[in-house]
């Protein structure tokens, strides 16, 4: 068994598994999710540092043959890592590319904490983005036809389609809820086939995950 200047083995891994499945929650969720959902700043960030302490201890432990499946290790869970949050920060900004007219629309209204829902660099690519688009349709389109029809419509903007199904599993027993007119008693044991839009708050509660 590990132990000493690279820790217990088996707290060590049981920590990392329980970061693991949090991202890895994340990202299913996010995957599945029709909206962009609330950025995960505080495991991404847990995640980061974990990279940052394993690249540390694999450097350290490279160096020592007696060590070197313990390095393999290191590097095979880092590796994991970087492409979970990488699949993760990939798909959100797929979202903002598409929804970007409605995320600042409902920021620009509060409805949502823009540090909540974006994080520092999404909402700088956000805007960005927007200005870009709105310089390509300017430039290739309105430019192109009677001055009159040129002035763009602030109101045409893409929407996520709330109202598609998706599976989903309580992460504990949450009691009876009203979706849709039926009364549904969600369990943790079990899997559930439902319009998005009637769980859309549990989900961003974190008491539901998508599957």
């Amino acid at each position: 068994m590990m132990s000493g200047e690279y820790g217990d083995f088996n707290d060590i891994n049981y920590k990392e598994l329980t970061l693991l499945e949090k991202l890895k929650k994340a990202w299913v969720n996010e995957k599945y999710a029709p909206n962009l959902l609330n950025y995960e700043d505080d495991i991404i960030k847990e995640v980061m540092e974990k990279i940052e302490e394993k690249e540390s201890l694999c450097a350290s432990a490279i160096s020592n043959i007696n060590l070197q499946f313990t390095a393999n290790i290191y590097e095979m869970e880092i590796e994991r890592l970087k492409y979970i949050i990488k699949c993760y920060l990939v798909l959100r900004v797929k979202k903002i590319d598409k929804f970007y007219t409605s995320i600042l629309l409902q920021i620009e209204n509060d409805e949502y904490d823009s540090y909540k829902l974006l994080s520092e660099f999404e909402i700088n690519y956000c805007q960005k983005y927007k200005a870009l688009m709105d310089g390509y349709l300017k430039n290739t389109l309105l430019n192109s036809i009677p001055k009159d029809y040129q002035k763009m419509d602030s109101n045409i903007i893409n929407i996520p389609f709330l109202n598609t199904f998706v599976f989903c599993k309580p992460r504990e027993d949450l009691g009876e809820f009203l979706v849709e007119d039926e009364t549904i008693d969600f369990k943790k044991t079990s899997i559930y086939f439902l319009k998005y839009l009637p769980i859309k708050s549990l989900v961003e509660g974190g008491k539901m995950d998508l599957i």
